[in-house]
């Protein structure tokens, strides 16, 4: 949860006084247009970048501090993997990062369990597979590397910012689809950031809009959407796309 979380940037307040709760196994998604501070929101709970004022909880208790035990709780996926992956490691590599950072089991378990999520996320185990570089992989082929990667700590909340924005609709519905079974068999919490929310109706339990900063509604996301309270939420749902998951 965050309390009065606010950043400001000189003049700009780029979020101003948020307050947000994710139970255990839910999705809220985080629906605004860009530059409304979704991102700059995820980045604070991140420890990415620093708040101005408020703070942030993790099982009631208050985080001051993002070592190897948050990170370990708390994991995030970026939009764009050709950014957030780096171009000088394989696969594998990406994969087993963070449990080598952590120090966690020897290296062959550290392999076994980067195979293990890579499975979950549906991409072959091959040794050509994994010794492939990002630069290699298509562009659905590096989000299920991005999403393996932040799974593999076995997180209890995970936070998704806008992770289909750069691929096309057919592979946005199939990664969509892919992160709901995930957190279905995790029992997963996700922060499921996104500007369209027909997308956010799909996948969320509850929405929360956020504009100019601020969240200006929040609530069940049946209810946000049949019955929004603010202008601002109609406007969204009069413009979003419509968006199939197909077979």
């Amino acid at each position: 949860s965050t309390k009065n979380l606010t950043k400001h940037f000189g003049s700009l307040l780029a979020v101003d006084s948020v307050n947000i709760t994710i139970e255990g196994a839910e999705t809220l998604a985080l629906v605004g247009e860009s530059g409304s501070g979704k991102t700059t929101l995820a980045k604070l709970i991140m420890g990415l970048a620093k708040p101005s004022e408020g703070e942030v909880y993790l099982e009631d208790s208050r985080v001051k501090n993002r070592g190897k035990d948050f990170y370990h709780q708390v994991q995030v996926i970026f939009q764009n993997p050709g950014e957030s992956l780096s171009h000088r490691l394989s696969v594998l590599e990406l994969v087993r990062e963070s449990l080598d950072i952590q120090e966690i089991g020897t290296k062959e378990e550290r392999n076994c369990k980067a195979r293990q999520v890579l499975r979950e996320v549906e991409l072959p185990e091959t040794e050509a597979f994994l010794s492939k570089y990002p630069h290699q992989l298509s562009g659905g082929e590096m989000q299920r590397v991005a999403i393996a990667r932040a799974l593999v700590l076995d997180p209890r909340l995970l936070i998704a910012d806008e992770p289909t924005a750069f691929l096309d609709s057919s592979l946005q519905a199939k990664i969509l689809k892919l992160l709901l079974n995930l957190q279905e068999q995790r029992g997963l919490s996700l922060l499921f950031i996104t500007h369209d929310i027909a997308v956010a109706r799909k996948i969320s339990d509850r929405i929360a809009v956020m504009k100019d900063g601020k969240i200006i509604e929040q609530g069940p996301a049946k209810r946000i959407i049949a019955a929004p309270l603010h202008a601002y939420t109609n406007k969204l749902s009069q413009a979003a796309s419509s968006l199939s998951f197909g077979s």
